[in-house]
């Protein structure tokens, strides 16, 4: 009889982990260990998205500016969320889309970006 009790208690245990995380949660690391120039661009795979973050540093001089925006399939989407702080963590949301990070053009220097992630959690 305990052996039962115990296969039900895994049992019970194991499907409520199971429900611990949303079905359609998701994470993508879409740049990692980059040095951008003024400019540069990079989007994540289309997706249902909740986040989008950044972490940057000057390792080449100045101040950087670095940019988030999550656009649409048709190309509509926000306006740029524009940071010299060092990250950025972008909590807008959209339905389907790609999230984007960008180096500011204007940027005299180039910048080096630790990551940009983006999710759905």
């Amino acid at each position: 009889m305990n052996r039962l009790k115990l296969l039900l208690f895994a049992l019970v245990v194991s499907v409520a982990l199971g429900r611990a995380s949303p079905a359609g949660a998701w994470y993508q690391r879409y740049v990692y260990n980059a040095i951008w120039a003024p400019g540069s661009i990079a989007g994540s795979a289309y997706n249902s998205i909740t986040f989008n973050a950044t972490s940057f540093n000057n390792c080449c001089g100045g101040t950087p500016y670095m940019g988030t925006t999550l656009q649409r399939t048709d190309g509509t989407g926000y306006s740029y969320l524009w940071s010299n702080s060092g990250s950025i963590f972008d909590s807008r949301t959209i339905a389907y889309g790609q999230a984007i990070c960008i180096a500011n053009s204007a940027n005299h220097y180039k910048v080096y970006i630790s990551f940009c992630d983006t999710g759905n959690t």
